[in-house]
């Protein structure tokens, strides 16, 4: 891919598979020390963003771009991302989810709550999504929150053995710190 680059500077796609291309390299050759494998993200991320600036309508671009940025361990940057991502395509899920997922690694409660819901009005009740709302409610002290989305957890996943925890720490007020 990488010879191809200078005869493709104004395509998308090529640009796109380069990235893709520096990526799976990244996180599949073992042979690459840890900061080979920082500049092969890099230049993904680079190669990206040269796709998006030739078209910046894909959503595909813009979640891969997002999944880079979380390799790169920048949740920060891979938020805006997936942000714009879901900008294109506000029922997709996969933004939606990681979306959940970011702001709960970076302790946004208002950001995991709402792109929570938005995700389960989109494909209905997730067990994960369920759990990582009440637990990020709870750590933010917001305990009606916790107690109402452990519940819904606890009906549709009677399995799960931490909904029953969440509500009964949700109930007792507990302060509870993901150090923890």
């Amino acid at each position: 891919m990488e010879t191809d680059a200078s005869a493709c500077r104004a395509s998308a796609h090529a640009n796109s598979l380069l990235a893709t291309s520096y990526i799976k390299s990244a996180t599949e050759d073992l042979t690459l020390s840890q900061f080979e494998k920082e500049a092969r993200i890099d230049q993904a991320i680079f190669h990206m963003k040269k796709a998006i600036q030739i078209f910046p309508y894909l959503f595909n671009y813009e979640f891969d771009l997002g999944r880079f940025y979380v390799l790169k361990g920048d949740l920060k940057q891979a938020c805006i991302e997936f942000e714009k991502a879901n900008e294109l395509v506000p029922s997709n899920p996969l933004a939606l989810d990681e979306l959940v997922k970011c702001n709960f690694d970076l302790n946004r409660t208002n950001e995991t709550l709402r792109y929570g819901k938005r995700l389960l009005q989109v494909i209905g009740p997730q067990e994960k999504t369920l759990e990582l709302m009440a637990y990020q409610a709870l750590t933010s002290q917001n305990f009606a929150a916790a107690q109402k989305w452990a519940t819904e957890g606890r009906r549709v996943f009677a399995g799960n053995p931490n909904f029953p925890r969440l509500i009964t720490d949700a109930q007792a007020k507990r302060i509870i710190h993901k150090n923890q």
